[in-house]
Order: C-alpha cells, then sequence, then structure tokens
C-alpha cells in the first residue's frame, strides 16, 4: 500500500496528463530543495524532506500551514459571521479550575454560570467577574508538529495566521509535495516510516495509525484540486504556475523576513519556532505566492511561449484549445465557423466571485463596499433593508391605535390577524402594506439575531415565526419580555443599513485630507434621516439577484480556456451608486400598557449622590474642550457610563462616587482614556460629578434639550398665560428649567401624555421632590394651573428667556 500511493514518482504505464504534470512539478520540487541554501525558504522543505527525523530535537517545531491557536480560529470565526466582537479587548477567562470560556461582544461578563467542570459559578454581572474568574493571557498557543486530519475530514477552504484562499491552499501543497519526496527518496522494503516523531498526538492527525505515503499522497492529491477550483484555472495552467514558483524561489540566495533588524543573527530557516513559522508563512506569502496569486493569468501567455513545444504550436491547436484570439481569422472564416460560439465558459456564482477576492489579500481596502456586501449576515439579510419603511410603518400604526388602550394580558390573546381583520375599510391598505413588511423582515433577518444589547436572546423566542395567528405581544416593540423580539429585529437591521451605508460613504470620500478635516469639524460625512420621516428613496434596496445580474452582463469576460475575468472595480462603482444611502435616525415612541403607570424617572443621584463641579474645574474643561464635536464625543461615554451605573447593583454607600470617571470607563466599561478628551476631566471629574459634567457638555455642545420633543407639547402660550408665567417667574426655582428639559429628554418624544394634562402633574409624576422639598413647595405654590403639556416647549423656553 505504502508503494502503490508512490504512483506518483512512476511514469508509465499509460498515465494520464495530470499525472505527468504532477511528477514534473514534484521532480522540480525535489531538484529545487536539494540545492536550496539554509537562507532561503525553500530550505524549510529541503529539512521536512531530507531530515525529517532532526526536527524534534531541541525546541518543539512549528511547520508552515498548520492550524493556528484554536483560540484565535474562534475569534475568527465569530467575525466572519458577523458577530459583534469588539477587537483589542480580552475576551478569554479562566476558572480557578483551568476550565477556558469566552465572553463575546465587548469581552466583558454579564451573566454567571455554573463551571462545566467544579461547578463554581464563573462569568460575573455588571462587567465584574465573580472570585474564581480570572482574565486568560494572549500568549499565542498554536500546536506544534503535524496535526491535520485524512484528507477527506480536512477543510476545503483554509485560513492560517494571516494566509488565506490560494496561498494557505499552496504552502499545504508545497509541504505535502516535499513530504511525498522525502518518502520517494526513503522508498525500501519494508517502507521505513519517517514522519512518526512529527504527529501531534492530541490533534485529529492519524497518520501515525495509517499508511504515511497514502496518508500524504491523498492531502496532495486534494491539495492539487482544490488549488484548481481556487484558482478558476485547470491542471496545465496550474502546473505552469507552480513550475515558474519554484524557478523564482530557486533563484534567490536570501529570503529576509519582513522588519528584520541590521544586527539579526544568521539567517536560518531551517528549523521554525512558532515566531519563525509565522515569519515564514508572512515571508513566502509576500514575496513570492500574492503576485502569482494576481498575476497568473497576465504570466501564462508568456511562459507558454518560453516553454513551449514548437512542434505543437500553430494555430489549430490553438482553435482546439480554444486559446486562440479570433481576431487573428478572416473574417469570412468567423461568419462560416463562429470558432468561439461553443467554447467552453467557466459558470459565474457567487463561490467563482469568492475565490477571486480570496487571492487578493488587500481586497478589503481596494473594494471595501463589495467586501462588506458579501459578508456574513449582511449579504442573506440585504433584502430586508428595503423593508424597513415598512417595518417602521408598522410600529407607528400599533402605536397610534393601542397605546395606553391594551393590556399585556390582552396583547397575549390578540391575534395579528384579528387586528388587521378589525381596522378600517380606509386604513385596511396601510396595515396590511406594513404587516406585510413586518413578516418578511423577520422571515429574513430575526434567525440571525442573537442578542439584544448585551442580552443573548431566550431560545423560545428565537423559534417564534411571525404570522396572522401570532399573538400581538411579540408584535409590539418594548423593552420588555416579549417586546424585545420585534424591538431587537428593527434596531439590528437599522445597525446594519447604517454600517453598510457608512461604508458607502467613506469609500465615495476617500481623500484623507477631507475625512480629517471634517472629523475635526464635527461634521458627518453620511447624512442621516429621522425613522419617522423615511422613504423608500431613503432605505437601500438590493439583494442577491441584482448583484448577479450585473456581474454577468457587465462585469465578466473570458480569456484563454474559458477562464473568467472579473471586472471587479466596475461592480464596486456600481455598489457605491446603488447602496449610497443616509444612515437611519431610529426614534421609536415608547409604548404605554395599561395598567402600567409611566415609571418615575431613574435619577443618577439615587444610585450615587451627585455634587457640583468646582468653578475653577469648569473653566479649565471649558479651554480644553472648546470644539462642540469633542464635547459631543465626550458626552456620549458620560451617558453611557450614566446609563450602566443607574441599571447597575454594584454601587452603596457614602463612598460610592469617589471613583474616578475616567477610571470606571476604562476598568469597567473597557473603553480608552482618550474617550475624555480633557484631561482636566480625565484627572477632576468624579463619578459623584457625573450630573455637572454631562450639563457642562451639552452647555458647550449648546444642546437644546427641546429638539426631540413631539409636535404635541409645542403649543404657544396664550397672551393670559404668558402674562401669569411672568408674573410668578421669580418665585419659581432656578432648578426648574434643568427638571423640565430633563423630563422633555426622557418621555416627550413619545406622545403617550395627554396633552391637556396640567404641567404641574406631570411634573408631581415623574420627578423626584425628595432632596428638596422647599423646590416643591415652591413651584406647588406658584406654577400656573392653566399650563398644560401641551404649553411644554413654550413653558420652558419662556422661563430660560427669563433667567437669560
Amino acid at each position: 500500500e505504502h508503494r502503490r500511493s508512490l504512483k506518483a514518482f512512476v511514469i508509465a504505464g499509460g498515465r494520464s496528463m495530470d499525472d505527468i504534470l504532477r511528477w514534473r512539478l514534484l521532480g522540480h520540487l525535489a531538484a529545487a530543495l536539494v540545492a536550496a541554501p539554509q537562507t532561503t525558504a525553500l530550505a524549510t522543505l529541503r529539512k521536512v524532506m531530507l531530515d525529517p527525523a532532526d526536527l524534534m530535537y531541541g525546541e518543539n517545531t512549528y511547520l508552515p500551514s498548520m492550524d493556528e491557536d484554536i483560540r484565535n480560529q474562534v475569534m475568527k470565526a465569530l467575525i466572519d459571521r458577523g458577530e459583534n466582537i469588539w477587537k483589542f479587548k480580552t475576551h478569554w477567562y479562566k476558572c480557578s479550575c483551568g476550565y477556558e470560556f469566552f465572553i463575546g461582544e465587548c469581552g466583558r461578563p454579564m451573566e454567571t454560570v455554573p463551571c462545566p467542570n467544579c461547578k463554581l459559578e464563573i462569568g460575573g454581572r455588571d462587567h465584574n467577574k465573580t472570585t474564581h474568574t480570572e482574565e486568560d493571557d494572549e500568549q499565542d498557543r498554536s500546536p506544534q508538529g503535524y496535526m491535520l486530519p485524512e484528507a477527506e475530514r480536512d477543510e476545503r477552504h483554509i485560513v492560517f495566521r494571516e494566509v488565506r484562499g490560494s496561498s494557505a491552499r499552496a504552502i499545504r501543497l508545497l509541504l505535502h509535495g516535499s513530504m511525498l519526496c522525502g518518502l520517494a527518496a526513503q522508498a525500501g522494503d519494508p517502507m521505513p516510516r519517517i514522519f512518526d516523531h512529527l504527529v501531534n498526538r492530541e490533534s485529529l492527525c492519524s497518520m501515525h495509525q495509517n499508511s504515511e505515503a497514502k496518508y500524504i499522497w491523498e492531502h496532495f492529491s486534494r491539495d492539487w484540486k482544490l488549488m484548481v477550483e481556487i484558482m478558476s484555472s485547470n491542471t496545465e495552467d496550474l502546473a505552469v504556475g507552480l513550475h515558474n514558483l519554484l524557478r523564482k524561489m530557486s533563484l534567490e540566495t536570501r529570503d529576509e523576513p519582513k522588519g528584520t533588524a541590521a544586527n539579526a543573527p544568521e539567517l536560518n530557516w531551517e528549523k521554525l519556532t512558532l515566531e519563525s513559522r509565522n515569519k515564514w508563512e508572512e515571508t513566502v506569502e509576500i514575496k513570492y505566492l500574492k503576485r502569482m496569486a494576481n498575476d497568473l493569468e497576465n504570466q501564462l501567455p508568456e511562459l507558454y511561449r518560453k516553454w513551449g513545444d514548437a512542434t505543437e504550436d500553430g494555430k489549430f491547436v490553438a482553435e482546439l484549445k480554444e486559446a486562440a484570439d479570433v481576431r487573428d481569422f478572416p473574417r469570412h472564416k468567423r461568419e462560416a465557423e463562429m470558432p468561439q460560439l461553443w467554447a467552453f465558459r467557466s459558470p459565474v456564482t457567487l463561490d467563482t466571485l469568492h475565490k477571486y477576492l480570496s487571492q487578493h489579500s488587500s481586497a478589503q481596502a481596494a473594494f471595501p463596499v463589495l467586501c462588506t456586501v458579501l459578508q456574513r449576515p449582511l449579504f442573506p439579510v440585504l433584502p430586508a433593508l428595503g423593508l424597513l419603511v415598512g417595518l417602521f410603518e408598522w410600529h407607528s400604526l400599533v402605536i397610534n391605535r393601542f397605546s395606553g388602550r391594551i393590556s399585556r394580558s390582552k396583547a397575549g390573546e390578540l391575534k395579528v390577524g384579528k387586528v388587521l381583520e378589525s381596522v378600517s375599510q380606509s386604513e385596511r391598505q396601510a396595515w396590511e402594506r406594513a404587516y406585510s413588511a413586518f413578516e418578511k423582515a423577520w422571515q429574513i433577518a430575526w434567525p440571525h439575531i442573537e442578542r439584544h444589547e448585551c442580552l443573548e436572546i431566550p431560545q423560545n423566542f428565537k423559534k417564534i415565526i411571525v404570522d396572522r395567528d401570532t399573538p400581538m405581544l411579540f408584535c409590539i416593540a418594548d423593552p420588555e419580555n416579549e417586546g424585545i423580539c420585534p424591538l431587537a429585529l428593527t434596531q439590528w437591521l437599522t445597525e446594519r443599513h447604517n454600517e453598510l451605508s457608512q461604508v458607502v460613504s467613506t469609500a465615495v470620500v476617500r481623500r484623507a485630507g477631507d475625512e480629517r478635516e471634517n472629523a475635526l469639524r464635527g461634521v458627518r460625512q453620511t447624512p442621516s434621516v429621522s425613522s419617522r420621516l423615511l422613504g423608500q428613496h431613503d432605505v437601500i434596496k438590493y439583494d442577491e439577484q441584482a448583484l448577479m445580474r450585473f456581474l454577468q452582463s457587465r462585469c465578466v469576460t473570458y480569456g484563454v480556456g474559458g477562464r473568467l475575468n472579473f471586472d471587479v472595480n466596475q461592480l464596486e462603482q456600481q455598489l457605491k451608486r446603488e447602496l449610497s444611502r443616509p444612515e437611519i435616525t431610529m426614534e421609536l415612541r415608547g409604548f404605554q400598557w395599561l395598567g402600567e403607570s409611566v415609571a418615575k424617572t431613574s435619577e443618577l443621584k439615587a444610585v450615587i449622590k451627585q455634587k457640583e463641579l468646582q468653578p475653577d474645574v469648569v473653566n479649565r474643561i471649558r479651554l480644553e474642550l472648546s470644539s462642540p464635536s469633542l464635547a459631543n464625543r465626550c458626552l456620549q461615554k458620560v451617558q453611557m457610563a450614566s446609563s450602566f451605573i443607574q441599571k447597575s447593583s454594584g454601587f452603596s454607600g457614602e463612598h460610592a462616587g469617589e471613583t474616578l470617571l475616567c477610571e470606571y470607563l476604562v476598568s469597567v466599561l473597557a473603553e480608552r482614556e482618550e474617550d475624555i478628551p480633557s484631561a482636566t476631566a480625565r484627572s477632576e471629574v468624579y463619578l459623584w460629578h457625573l450630573s455637572a459634567f454631562e450639563k457642562l457638555l451639552k452647555q458647550i455642545i449648546k444642546h437644546d434639550p427641546m429638539d426631540n420633543v413631539d409636535l404635541k407639547y409645542r403649543a404657544e402660550l396664550t397672551p393670559e398665560l404668558a402674562s401669569a408665567l411672568s408674573a410668578v417667574k421669580d418665585k419659581l426655582p432656578a432648578v426648574l428649567c434643568d427638571m423640565l428639559a430633563s423630563v422633555a429628554e426622557e418621555h416627550l418624544s413619545n406622545t403617550y401624555l395627554g396633552d391637556d394634562v396640567p404641567i404641574w402633574e406631570t411634573l408631581k409624576e415623574v420627578s423626584d421632590f425628595a432632596d428638596d422639598p422647599q423646590v416643591r413647595t415652591a413651584v406647588e405654590q406658584n406654577f400656573p394651573s392653566g399650563l398644560k403639556m401641551k404649553h411644554w416647549v413654550a413653558t420652558y423656553r419662556s422661563l430660560m428667556k427669563a433667567s437669560a
């Protein structure tokens, strides 16, 4: 069996052309390796071929193209499938018993579970680890030796380190070719086993239990076959390309790794450590394989002319090979015979497009929009992005009809179909259109949604399929219980839409100088539109069929032997035109359930007692944050910290506010110090200054808290009310303006509060006067009773004008 598996080295008995091509390549490879000096990359493969026994003496030896640290593979797989994994954060943790586990998203623990090994609680709450949980180290733990499973069980698409596509497969092919040559060099009866000691026994590799020659031959044959597929080529062209690769590598006397220092030790590629193995792969890809992948088609005609046999030349043979240029034929011959009419054409599929892009290591930089579109999970949900208008229309119709009029229990009993049947004939078309968009968006996107913010979607919710028999409880967006399903669906699709819009905008505006200038001025490069004003012309409407139609009709030509030539630049430009849309600002009104009172504002001071900033600190911060764009960036982080503190349960006692804001952002929320772009704020603002700091930032930005208030609360004051308010303004406390602003931002972008309810009644309900009863008394005694909710904005502006 050993000797039968070395048939690649036997050239007799009517062997096929493919066998002859592989035989020639193995002969060239063996000759190149024998002659290679130790300072070239080929020296690594020569050692594998001629002296494998020496590889495992001394330090552990690492072979090219073997798998990397399983933790890196997990990270890449999650990112490739579109998971929101924050880069440059710690994601790997371990229990005190040694059990390792992964935390996605921001990389900070949000839940606890029993350790599968020791049953102790691992993970954490609110970004705080349990006592039995610790961060794992970031050391590379790539396995040593040879570790590939049987050929038929190996992956078709391989990636290791930063090497992927045709380069990764070519390195595997060269390694297995070298091992085959080594087996042929040691051939005897019986056949010796020369690679047993290289097998990593902790891996899935079973070569030590099988025929070495058969094991390696099957891998080599599979590598060869997959290389043909990846290159969209044929065996003859692949063989020519590989011969040219070996020729170029043989001509070199020294393959210097990238970034080698002038005083580096003597270069020797024979035995690879973990670090030198990674450098070997990087060097070979950059110096040789990248050009082979990108330019093979352009090199082939010259290589065939250089190496071709003149006796097999001529138009007849060229025509048989479908390699002739039909323009060389006389016009009457072209009209009579149509020589290219029945020529072979490689099929144009998404697979061939992916293979083409995988051969270009700079594809992401050269074709950012196309690469983003083809990523998962975005590509399969593209049709759902065009349904966002109907999705927001559905939420608006549901809120207008049911908010404040239906309880959760009733919504659990009411079916969607009954709702659609009950609407009036004049409204039926709008409801049906909106529901159709909601149902289709759910069917397309819901299987891809795993989380809502930091919370995992429960499995029983994941199984829900929306149709006309679905309870309305699953169709009303709400931040709690079943309502998180439609809310998560809408937020997730809006985020995917905005991510794609940003990529297109960045690709269109390429000049770095413009980007820096806009960033400094706080200018948004991507325009935005409110979800309340969203129209069909504002959303991305594109799908796989549209992409394939344009690709097949406009971006493909055929070369020698029917090989595909892609004009990806043209496809990239078309995508920029088709997908250039504004970002969507999601403004979804809150739903008020019948029987559930309006929740009081969860104020920060209820968790951490707040203090004012010192005047000199305020002045220094104003000087350092003179730009509204910088202040706005900082405000977002401050509001995030404030929100997280209010939701967490880890703060109590009089010393809770003694932590610096900057320290809290870095240690708990895994943000950067630079997110607070003021040295004074980083050293002087504590958690008990959050409210004062937020107020200061809004003043720098000149933030108007009434910007997002609904039209329902924007009625003008009558002359009588204006006069009454003016008469008592000196008796009202100055803090009243801050209270009006806070309630407006918290509640009045929604419309569930009645417009004829007195303002004072609402203030009593949603504001906290416990800390200052004098303020409550002053407002209750002096605030004009005729001021209603519809006068909210006018009342605020009148008081602000008076205070100014």
